[in-house]
């Protein structure tokens, strides 16, 4: 049954509802139905997050900087500096 209302659906919207499942990409469609809607990365706020994470588990031991870098996605370097601007009383991570 999904699978026919989402070969119906256009453009963007049949991955939407791949993503999200058919019930909510309609839900979207009743409230912003007709508008352009546009969705930011949100990329500073998952940066954040991702920091945080990172320290959580680097605190709670079992993982080196290599493997939390290759898990985060990030190079070596910039894993030592999420982690060691928190040391510096940093808390986002970002340069003073």
């Amino acid at each position: 049954m999904d699978e026919e209302i989402i070969d119906k659906l256009p453009g963007d919207l049949k991955k939407l509802a791949e993503l999200i499942g058919v019930e909510n990409t309609l839900k979207i469609v009743d409230h912003w139905g007709g508008a352009y809607l546009t969705i930011p990365k949100c990329a500073d706020m998952k940066r954040e997050a991702n920091i945080i994470e990172a320290r959580r588990l680097y605190d709670a031991g079992g993982y080196t900087i290599r493997a939390l870098a290759l898990r985060f996605g990030v190079h070596s370097r910039t894993m030592m500096s999420w982690l060691n601007n928190k040391r510096r009383g940093n808390e986002t991570g970002k340069r003073d």
